[in-house]
């Protein structure tokens, strides 16, 4: 009896295991998928911008990244606000075994919950490269998938017993924190100009 006890539990256990990497892999995929518009708006930001940096016409390059910021943070909507009213909704598209969307709503949100910052991201990344400054966003996208992520992945399911939830938090959490340093990265190339770029000053209506 006590054998066949411990077999239901490994089953149970291993059940529930599947379940969590199945709504990962769907969740995920539904991210990855987000992003697409976001990717095409950075390539063409990218030739406008460095077109313009060539040309010196500095002020229109900076004129440029508020526009695609703004073009980014828009589309954004079309995938954030579905994600975040209908958390369970959402993955139900790319899973129909009936529950386990439902089940995954909470963590599925606390991911997608900083998505809406990933348009600004992605363009100040791009900038970078625009102007020729791609060390800068080697060491962003680094900071995204290895120095921040992992360490948060490791220290979060730690904290609280939050287990599986701590590791979704961590991919939203390590986006948040990037998005502010990007962004900072950004606007002091601007407010402070560079002495190898000759951007000036930012102009009032940025600050």
């Amino acid at each position: 009896m006590t054998d066949h006890r411990v077999q239901v539990g490994v089953i149970d256990l291993a059940a529930v295991e599947i379940v969590k990497i199945t709504v990962h892999m769907d969740t995920s995929f539904f991210w990855n998928f987000s992003f697409v518009p976001l990717w095409g708006i950075s390539q063409g930001f990218q030739p406008a911008a460095g077109t313009n940096y060539g040309a010196k016409d500095y002020d229109r390059v900076k004129k440029l990244t508020g526009v695609f910021i703004t073009a980014a943070t828009v589309l954004s909507l079309l995938f954030y606000i579905p994600a975040e009213l209908f958390p369970d909704k959402v993955p139900s598209m790319f899973i129909t075994t009936p529950g386990v969307a439902a089940s995954g709503a909470t963590n599925f949100r606390i991911m997608f919950s900083t998505y809406i910052l990933q348009g600004s991201f992605l363009i100040a990344v791009t900038l970078f490269q625009s102007l020729g400054k791609a060390s800068k966003a080697t060491w962003l996208v680094l900071f995204r998938q290895i120095i921040l992520f992992i360490p948060l992945c490791v220290v979060l399911p730690m904290v609280g017993g939050m287990g599986i939830r701590g590791v979704w938090l961590a991919i939203a959490l390590t986006d948040a924190i990037l998005v502010v340093i990007t962004i900072a990265m950004m606007l002091s190339e601007f407010r402070n100009g560079s002495p190898f770029c000759g951007i000036p000053a930012l102009p009032p209506t940025w600050k």
